[in-house]
């Protein structure tokens, strides 16, 4: 299952004095998910309500700053949409561009990735990150997300395959798009933007399609679901045989942060360890599997 991309940052990024704005934002899709019952609809922008596309929830502050706005610049049709970091009249306050769907139908086919055209101008580092999350009512079923670090060169198809890693059939969908710095107190750099259009799902998957009695080929770590999390989350991996396995979990500054399982000898097979993270602050956390002679890890968000 990759949940996530490698390269995976925070889905959020954001500025000091505007983080309760965009916390409440991400509530939509992560507390609030039985609020949305529509289809998804509008998913190549073309159709707008004063200075926010319908069937989307924006960052937009009216007479503040509008980091989505209307573009002609469109893969297909007339408008796409597009996300700028900006700043207020002031230019004391940065506003990160965020975008989050109301889709939904009852129930979803368990699509197997979800497709759309981007293109990217990042500066001062930062990334535009972009996650599917499909539900079952209140239970995270499934998801995906990417983090895009490189500049493009006019519109790129993206494709972001989509893990089912629990069992029930999903009956909506959130998708979050945003952009900002990975350090939350830069939020990001004024002028990065990017454009987005033609969101669409392909492929039908299921979990029933996975044999977990089936001995794993090699050894694995997964990512983390759900991811972001608060304040627990679960963690598998694979061993094609037994092994001493060490599992840690690390800050930023290569500190340890917890300790999930010590030089203890497991069977070959699929694990599954989960692990709360009350005691921790809000950040970017790395967790490393040693086993034999294999190591690696991923990184993980919490966002309490």
């Amino acid at each position: 299952m990759n949940f996530i991309d490698h390269k995976y940052s925070k889905i959020i990024l954001i500025g000091k004095t505007m983080k309760h704005v965009y916390k409440l934002l991400l509530l939509l899709c992560v507390v609030m998910p039985s609020i949305l019952k529509a289809q998804v609809i509008n998913s190549g922008f073309e159709l707008w309500t004063g200075e926010n596309p319908d069937n989307w929830e924006t960052s937009n502050f009216t007479l503040i700053a509008l980091p989505i706005t209307k573009s002609t610049e469109s893969h297909s049709g007339t408008f796409a949409v597009k996300g700028e970091v900006t700043a207020d009249l002031s230019g004391g306050e940065i506003f990160i561009p965020l975008l989050t769907s109301i889709p939904v139908s009852s129930p979803l086919p368990k699509y197997s990735a979800m497709e759309l055209y981007y293109q990217f101008n990042p500066l001062g580092g930062d990334v535009l990150t972009i996650t599917v999350l499909m539900y079952n009512d209140i239970t995270l079923v499934g998801g995906g997300a990417v983090v895009i670090y490189d500049q493009t060169s006019g519109y790129t198809r993206l494709s972001i395959p989509i893990d089912y890693f629990l069992e029930g059939e999903p009956n909506y969908c959130m998708i979050v798009i945003g952009a900002g710095n990975e350090d939350e107190e830069i939020a990001g750099t004024v002028g990065t933007w990017f454009l987005v259009d033609d969101v669409s799902f392909g492929g039908t998957t299921g979990i029933d399609d996975k044999n977990d009695n089936k001995l794993p080929e090699g050894f694995s770590l997964e990512q983390n679901y759900p991811n972001p999390f608060n304040p627990s989350t679960t963690i598998e991996f694979s061993l094609p045989l037994a092994a001493e396995v060490s599992l840690k979990v690390y800050n930023m500054l290569g500190q340890e942060v917890a300790s999930l399982i010590d030089q203890k000898v497991m069977s070959d097979g699929h694990h599954r360890i989960q692990w709360d993270a009350d005691n921790l602050s809000n950040g970017t956390y790395i967790y490393s599997i040693t086993a034999d002679n294999f190591t690696f890890a991923r990184k993980m968000i919490l966002l309490k």
